[in-house]
């Protein structure tokens, strides 16, 4: 059942056993799982069906570290969450991404690929990926054929490179169609029996018991002035600014006991590097192009759309002392990384209703009319996604950032629309970070020229010249809320409860304690499902969230939270 929050009698009351705060792609993916049990669920999302500009400006705030925008074009404040603005990248983590490194700073994972293994298999239904199988050959092996270019008719050669699998590895990633959940899942969610999605429900504060074991009710306020509370047995949701702004108990906010809500944040930065002169063998292959995999077209082989990835090995990284990464090669038409395709983009956004904090339209008006040629060149070789139109070829890659204690998001001292305090994200990354862009730039180039794959012209390492003025994150929000089996170290358990807490849990990528290079989304529904399951099980055996059983005591004087400093 769908319900505009707007509709209810100001003071309403909601009761139910199940609450989940927000409707991304983890609480959909538990909506789901939980009206299949049976079990009475509320849903509470801050926007609505689509994107409006008073719900998207609650996520604006300011940046304080590496310029970053949280807000426009990077999340989606309606029904679907960010599931409205993903490319639909989607591949199972590794193993050794789940390990601990020695020589990566906070990490290894409670839990392992094993763990999640029966819900990625689950992942693939509800995301709409058609395969379970990631070995390349399975796709391609040397002689694939693959199509692109579907208003063209094109197509081309679809081939792995010879590379020496102990220098650099293919892989392979699905996509999602891509999935917007919040409409491929609608008219399930307006049928459901047992949930109740309210949609413009924005939750301003988390109330807990007088002690602060446990959540007994969440405020909810919409941009109307309509307020309400959800009282439930057991709260689930992804928002750290939610945990800190909910401080009337912890006066540190929720779940803060060791000062660890909102650290740790991670991104994937994304470089471009080098100008790539392939060898007529190898010229013009769409799958480890993201040009022709991505962002013109895409590459289906067997009616599957897939795309390719390169990364180093992880027993290199290890010798290395680097981090995992994924590169990929980009054809570039005229003008593109310059200011004036910068400038379209932004362009394209605007219509699209998502506005850049940073950079004004008249400025970007500016950079098109006084290049009126790379403007109309790259426009009309992007719309047709032609191969002649290509002016060279470079690499790109994103990199898995390093745990960093420092790189948090916090309230800011300004407040939005509902009185909550903004976020205010100070985002770092550090010298292994550097050293991994370089090194792995440097080892994938040296490869393609060993192999006589193409001739490579490396640019300047991010040593030597720093970070990138224009450098920009994927926007894959994580690590804010991060796993551990000790409350020192992570503010959530291997089952993702809020240490110190009988009934909160946090879904999504906030819980991760590292990122990989991965696209996160379908670890997040797996968790996600992997607490479904946790939450279905214990409401049957009737035990710990039944009206019988037995309240927490309060914690001891000396196991209350301290007051911030």
């Amino acid at each position: 059942m769908l319900i505009d929050t707007n509709e209810l009698a100001s003071g309403s009351v909601i009761q139910t056993q199940i609450c989940i705060v927000g409707g991304g792609a983890a609480g959909i993916s538990m909506a789901l799982e939980l009206e299949k049990a049976g079990i009475d669920t509320v849903v509470l999302e801050s926007g609505g069906l689509s994107r409006d500009e008073a719900t998207a400006d609650l996520y604006r705030g300011p940046s304080v570290g590496i310029p970053y925008d949280f807000s426009d074009g990077t999340r989606s404040r309606f029904l679907g969450g960010s599931s409205n603005c993903w490319g639909g990248f989607c591949r199972p983590w590794d193993q050794s991404a789940f390990e601990h490194r020695s020589w990566v700073n906070a990490s290894g994972w409670p839990i392992g690929r094993a763990d999640l293994e029966p819900f990625y298999q689950r992942s693939h239904a509800i995301l709409q990926v058609p395969s379970n199988d990631y070995d390349p050959a399975h796709w391609v092996g040397n002689t694939g054929e693959a199509t692109h270019g579907p208003s063209k008719g094109l197509s081309a050669k679809a081939a792995s490179y010879p590379f020496d699998p102990k220098k650099v590895e293919e892989i392979i990633s699905q996509y999602s169609p891509p999935l917007k959940m919040g409409e491929a899942y609608r008219s399930e969610l307006k049928a459901a029996k047992h949930v109740k999605v309210y949609i413009k429900a924005n939750v301003v504060e988390l109330q807990c018991n007088p002690w602060g074991g446990a959540v007994e009710s969440a405020k909810i306020r919409t941009l109307k002035g309509v307020s309400a509370t959800v009282q439930a047995k057991v709260e689930a949701f992804e928002n750290a600014r939610l945990l800190l702004a909910s401080n009337r108990q912890q006066s540190a906010g929720i779940g803060n006991r060791y000062d660890l809500v909102g650290r740790y944040f991670q991104d994937h930065p994304r470089f471009l590097n080098g100008i790539v002169d392939f060898a007529e063998p190898y010229r013009n292959n769409p799958l480890f192009d993201i040009k022709f995999h991505c962002i013109v077209n895409k590459v289906k082989i067997g009616g599957v759309d897939i795309s390719g990835q390169m990364r180093i090995p992880f027993e290199v990284q290890k010798e290395r002392g680097i981090l995992d990464a994924q590169m990929w090669f980009r054809s570039l038409y005229a003008g593109e990384g310059t200011d004036v395709v910068r400038a379209l983009y932004r362009m394209r956004q605007r219509v699209r209703g998502k506005w850049s904090p940073f950079v004004g339209l008249g400025t970007d008006l500016g950079h098109i009319f006084s290049h009126p040629m790379d403007s109309l060149t790259y426009s009309v070789a992007h719309t047709t996604g032609s191969l002649k139109l290509v002016r060279y070829v470079t690499m790109e890659l994103i990199a898995e950032p390093e745990p960093d204690p420092n790189s948090r998001v916090m309230l800011s001292d300004d407040v939005d629309a509902l009185g909550m305090r903004r976020t205010k994200i100070d985002w770092r990354l550090n010298q292994r970070v550097k050293d991994t862009v370089d090194t792995s730039f440097e080892l994938l180039a040296r490869e393609l020229e060993d192999k006589k794959i193409a001739k490579v012209t490396l640019g300047p390492r991010i040593n030597d010249v720093g970070w990138p003025a224009d450098m920009e994150g994927t926007y894959h929000h994580m690590g804010t809320t991060r796993m551990a089996d000790s409350p020192r170290e992570g503010v959530v358990d291997r089952n993702c409860l809020v240490h110190g807490m009988e009934n909160l849990y946090i879904a999504g990528s906030s819980v991760f304690p590292t990122s990989s290079s991965n696209n996160p989304t379908m670890t997040l529904v797996a968790l996600a499902l992997r607490l479904s399951d946790r939450l279905v099980d214990e409401f049957r055996a009737g035990t710990r969230f039944s009206p019988e059983a037995k309240a927490a005591e309060p914690a001891k004087a000396e196991d209350q939270p301290k007051a911030a400093a």
